[in-house]
Formats: structure tokens, C-alpha cells, sequence
């Protein structure tokens, strides 16, 4: 068995996209989260008005968008989400709907080109899989777009 070098890993890791960069990077500080380019969410400047449990109005880069609380606890667990299909395809979607919901995850999740990995812990997801991830994780379990959720 050869032994890895850094160079190799940096190299591996460059050759990611950005989407595949950010899922590897999947479990980061709460600082990081609030830096990765998320939206500008206000829920002071929304309507409080309740919809039920768990559902409420938010002001999301200037559009009122309403949430209702399932695969996702609160709008701050949406960076999940942007995690699996990008941000701007997030973004573009609630644009169009204005309504975060079980309904509109599975869509977005289906969209999604492709496999999900999980290594045998099921504490790290990847989007893809290659020797240098399965050296370093053990065997990566394939899941399909919707089994991720």
C-alpha cells in the first residue's frame, strides 16, 4: 500500500465542484455556517403571525416567505438544504413558491443529479465517492437523492 501525500489530497480536493466541496465540508462551525453565503433572514421584520405549529412568516432577501416546520426544525436549518442543491437553486425556487415545507424539500431533493455517500459511522455525507474518500472513511454506502433526507 502507497502512502497519500498532502499534495495528493489538496489535489483530489481541488478537483471537486463547489457543490461537492461544501457537502464534504458538511459539518462545520455554527461561525462558518453564518459566512457561507447564506441569504439575509429576518424574522423580526416578518409577520409573527401563526400558521399553526411549527409555521411561520419570515422576510428572506426581501420576500416574505412562509415555513412550516418538518424535515427541517426552523429556517436556520435551511443551509442543509443549499448544502445538497446549491443556494441559487434554493433561492430561485422559493422566488417562485414562497413556501418552505416537506413538499418543497422533496423537490428540491429530487432535482438533484446523482448519488449521495454515507460512511458506515452515517455521520459524513459525501456527493461523491473515490480510493482516497473510501481510505479515509471505510466503505461509502450509496443513497439515492431522496434517501438523504
Amino acid at each position: 500500500m502507497t502512502k497519500i501525500t498532502a499534495e495528493q489530497v489538496l489535489a483530489d480536493f481541488e478537483s471537486l465542484s463547489d457543490r461537492q466541496k461544501r457537502i464534504f465540508l458538511a459539518r462545520v462551525s455554527k461561525e462558518r455556517q453564518k459566512t457561507a453565503g447564506l441569504p439575509e433572514i429576518s424574522t423580526k421584520q416578518a409577520s409573527t403571525k401563526k400558521r399553526g405549529i411549527g409555521s411561520y412568516q419570515l422576510l428572506m432577501d426581501g420576500e416574505l416567505i412562509e415555513f412550516e416546520k418538518g424535515y427541517l426544525e426552523t429556517h436556520k436549518d435551511l443551509w442543509w438544504l443549499e448544502a445538497l442543491v446549491g443556494s441559487q437553486t434554493v433561492m430561485q425556487q422559493l422566488k417562485k413558491n414562497k413556501h418552505i415545507n416537506d413538499q418543497f424539500i422533496e423537490e428540491m431533493i429530487k432535482k438533484c443529479r446523482g448519488m449521495f455517500y454515507l460512511n458506515e459511522r452515517q455521520d459524513i455525507l459525501f456527493s461523491t465517492t473515490n480510493e482516497l474518500l473510501e481510505f479515509d472513511f471505510g466503505i461509502l454506502l450509496p443513497l439515492k437523492p431522496l434517501e438523504t433526507l
